[in-house]
């Protein structure tokens, strides 16, 4: 099962990011609560953000955070939580209106872009649905640093959220 958003309707306001104009209208507007909270930081805080707000104005947002746990090479580097929910490891998880085929897939690259570059990483991804349709999403992953932490501390989380997009809006190969 899966839910069909094709949220593409464009900002009214100029912005300082060119890559943002061709960006789904809800990465758009998660992008400018990221950089209200942020208030000219590099990063917002973890407690810069109001994550009640934040889940009642994107219900499909993910947090990501490291893997303290990791053993191995095969285990993720992150841990993805559905925020308003109970915690889950990606694996098993079908959220309420999402494809579960979408959990199994979360680019760990996105988030370790994210983290490296300490700012705002999108990828368009290609993926099998769980009803075995080829979907399309663009993915958006915005770092948070630790609470009340210093302007150069390591990201602490990575806010993630992912926009399906009509069929056919990628070009070529994913």
């Amino acid at each position: 099962m899966h839910t069909s958003s094709y949220e593409t309707a464009p900002l009214a306001r100029p912005l300082a990011n060119a890559w943002l104009y061709d960006a789904a209208g809800d990465i758009q507007e998660l992008y400018l609560y990221w950089a209200e909270c942020r208030a000219g930081r590099v990063m917002p805080r973890r407690d810069d953000v109001d994550f009640a707000a934040l889940v009642a104005g994107f219900p499909r947002v993910l947090l990501a955070e490291a893997n303290a746990a990791r053993e191995t090479p095969a285990d993720s580097y992150y841990i993805y939580r559905a925020l308003g929910h109970e915690d889950f490891a990606y694996e098993g998880y079908v959220g309420e209106g999402l494809d579960p085929a979408l959990f199994r897939h979360i680019p760990d690259r996105g988030c370790h872009a994210a983290t490296v570059a300490r700012d705002v990483h999108t990828e368009r991804v290609r993926l099998l649905s769980g009803d075995g349709l080829i979907m399309e999403y663009e993915v958006a992953f915005l770092p948070l640093g630790p609470e009340g932490g210093a302007e150069d501390a390591a990201v602490d989380g990575i806010l993630i959220l992912a926009v399906e997009l009509a069929p056919g809006t990628m070009a070529g190969g994913a």
